[in-house]
This record gives C-alpha cells, structure tokens and sequence, in this order.
C-alpha cells in the first residue's frame, strides 16, 4: 500500500512508499524500489545506497579483506562525548562551518537540516562477539545433551571438534572475518558514518520519505555535504558516509577564519582510501587466531563448568543401569591450548563458512605449512586470500541478491542474461573478478 501526502510548501502530491522490514522480501524489494524511484533525480548524485550496492562500506578494505578500527587512532570528542576518528571530525567541522551560514540565508526555518548534530557509534566487535559466542554455547550445550553426545567432550580438543560440527550443522557465522562482513556487523560501528541527528528508523521508509525527503532543506544540505567530502545514506538520511575517494580527503588544508593554516591537522591524507586503511584500519584476520583462542578457551572452561557432567548408561554385565562420570578438567593457561590446533579450528570454520572446497592443492599446502606454528602466519596469509570471497555462484533470480554479491566481489550494478541476474555491469567485469572461463 501507498499513502498520498502534500508537502505544506510546495503543494506538490507525493505517493509515499510503505516499505518495512517487516513485509515479504518480495513486497519489500518492490515497495523499496518505489522508494528509490522517488528520490529526486536531482539527489541520486549525492546520496549512495548503503542498503545494498555499498553494504560491505567501512566493513573491508580495498582488497576484500575484512578491517577492525585502529584502536590507537580512537579519539574522545569532548564536546559531543562520542568516539571518532580526528580527520573525519575536521572534515565536519569543515561542513558544519559552511552549513551554519548556508542555513541562515536558504534554509526555511522549520527545516530539519537547520539543527545538527556530530554523534558516531563506537562498539568493539569483539565484545559483541564474546556475547554472541555465550548463547551459541548454550544452545551447543542444550544439543549435545539432546543428542548424546556430551560424553565425545572430553577435553579441549574433542570439545572444538564437535563444537566445529554444530556450526556446520546450524550454519552459523561463528568467525570475526565472517561476521564483520555479514548483515549481523552494521557499517555505522566503523566510526565512518556521521549521524546528522537522531531522527528516522530503518524499519520505515514511509517516515523516513516524510520526514527528510520532503524537508526544503535537504537538497542544500547534500550539495554542501558533497563539497566537504560526505556523502548521504539515500535510505537513511539522517546520516552521512566520508567519501574516501574525495578530492577533500586529499587535498583539503585546514584553515582557521583568518585563513591561517591549523597546526597538527589530521588533513589532508593524500593518499585517500589507501591511507585512511592503512592508518586508521586493521585487518581482522591478522589477530583472529589470537582472538579465537582466547575465545575458545572462555568457551571450553564454561563448558566444563554447565555442560552435563554425567549421564546414564548400563552395565555391560548386569546390564543395570549405572551413572557415568565424565572427568573434564578446566585450562587454566591459554598455553595449554596448541596454536596448530587453533589453526586447524579456523581453516575448517573459513572453508565452512565461505562454502570453499578443500580438496584443492592450495589447501594441502596451506596444511603442510601450518604443521609447524612458525609456518602458521604464512599459512594464514594464503588461507585469507582463498577464502575472502565467497563461492562464486553464475546467476541469481532477483536483482536483489545480484547487487548483493556485487558488492561483495568489489563491483556495481547488474546485469541480465536469460532473465537471470548477474552481479557487476557487464558480464566482462564479472568474469574478470570470478575468474571464470
């Protein structure tokens, strides 16, 4: 269903969308198309769609691997009390400057737009991993007991082996790398998207056409955006991403209003996305094992301490039933656990989760390698490269899922063959990023 609405100050008649969350994928992948196809034509340059064709945005770095927030670049915005990064903040700053007196000579004073504000959200993905990774064990827990199966844990090592299996079984993101880049990681913990003001909801488009795309402000707003290096979130424009290929990333001097230059500006870094992944970004996999021992580790004690501790049995003899004890005992150092060991957990996990084969040379190699822990970062290196893609699949059959993998392979938009949709512009482009033949 539409809803018709008059915007109060221009009387023009708009057919407002009512796509949710909550309707069919099917209903809400249409009523979002409605959507998009209001958005003035005059704004489509100046707004990016985070949704589906950038939603991998702030989660990788340019080559496809997943990236964590350099904790040592975190900075404390006093003023706002929120967490950011120093070059983003001066870019704002920079906005906010030009917007203030933009507002006071174009902008109509009911106008959103006229009041903003500078907020991030800041949260350490480990955290929310380690909390995540509490009610998967619970529920573990729960199936091994259902399934007779607890007394096959008898240490850490049987513990991850089985552990491994009930991921598989109830196909569940259970790595760092896999989770960032997954819809359950969302691009506003990067510290890469600015909220303008706490307005609008993700569950209603119909609100969000309301309240911002028929505001007279908005227009001036994104033109100004674009010229201090943002760019607006098309469905949620309440906020903004820093445009990492920006001329104003880098090539923007900071000056203050006597046109002096700012001492110890973050501005400009000149080597655009390059340089704000390398300085102000981490891989991820390059401390997952570390993290994932750590983990496990939590996970194997905890284990220990609310699993069943025996179960019922019979004697082979008497054949009367009897109570069996199981003897696990608690780590109590993180060097009781084998770093081959954690590899092993991981290679399984990443072959898993990205539904790569394992019976191919590259992988016996990377076995080979990890035999010994000092060829365990090499090994990691190549595993990375294999498994940060996905497998490729040929063809989709909604443009949704098209633009979805585009994005994940590193291109835009979609194309049609046999009223099948493919990711990536051209069929070229595509077969050049899959490698296929």
């Amino acid at each position: 269903m539409t809803q018709i609405v008059t915007n109060p100050l221009t009387l023009i008649e708009t057919e407002i969308p009512t796509g949710k969350n909550k309707l069919s994928v099917d209903k809400l992948f249409h009523e979002r198309k409605v959507y998009a196809s209001l958005v003035p034509d005059d704004l489509l340059a100046y707004t990016v769609d985070l949704r589906l064709q950038s939603n991998l945005y702030g989660k990788v770095d340019g080559n496809l691997n997943a990236i964590l927030p350099n904790t040592k670049k975190l900075k404390l915005d006093v003023e706002n009390q929120v967490i950011a990064f120093d070059f983003v903040k001066e870019l704002y700053e920079d906005f906010k400057r030009d917007w203030d007196y933009r507002c006071q000579n174009w902008v109509p004073s009911e106008s959103m737009y006229q009041n903003l504000e500078f907020n991030t959200e800041y949260r350490d993905v480990n955290e929310i991993l380690v909390k995540r990774y509490n009610n998967i064990l619970t529920k573990f827990i729960d199936f091994s007991a259902a399934q007779f199966i607890s007394d096959r844990v008898v240490n850490f090592e049987t513990f991850i082996n089985e552990f491994i299996e009930y991921l598989k079984r109830a196909d569940l993101v259970f790595s760092r790398e896999q989770f960032i880049k997954s819809r359950l990681y969302e691009n506003r913990y990067s510290l890469l998207i600015v909220n303008l003001f706490d307005k609008g909801s993700f569950q209603d488009d119909e609100q969000n056409f309301k309240f911002f795309y028929l505001d007279d402000g908005i227009s001036l707003a994104a033109q100004t955006l674009i010229r201090h290096g943002f760019v607006l979130d098309r469905f949620a424009p309440w906020r903004v991403l820093v445009n990492l290929n920006s001329p104003q990333l880098r090539t923007r001097k900071r000056r203050d209003l006597e046109g002096k230059l700012v001492p110890n500006s973050a501005l400009p870094l000149t080597g655009g996305a390059s340089q704000v992944f390398a300085e102000y970004f981490v891989p991820s996999y390059k401390t997952e094992l570390a993290f994932l021992k750590a983990a496990l580790f939590n996970l194997y004690n905890l284990y220990v301490e609310k699993a069943p501790k025996s179960t019922f049995s019979y004697c082979k003899v008497s054949l009367k039933p009897i109570t069996v004890k199981f003897k696990r005992k608690p780590l109590r150092r993180l060097q009781e656990i084998s770093d081959v060991s954690i590899f092993k957990f991981y290679m399984k996990l990443r072959l898993y989760e990205t539904k790569k084969a394992e019976k191919v040379p590259l992988i016996k190699q990377i076995k080979k390698i990890s035999k010994d822990p000092s060829g365990i970062p090499k090994a990691l290196d190549l595993l990375q490269n294999y498994t940060k893609t996905p497998r490729q699949y040929s063809k989709f059959d909604n443009e949704m899922d098209a633009l979805e993998f585009a994005n994940k392979i590193g291109c835009k938009g979609t194309h049609t063959i046999d009223k099948k949709f493919y990711p990536c512009k051209s069929h070229r482009m595509y077969l050049s990023l899959t490698k296929k033949k």
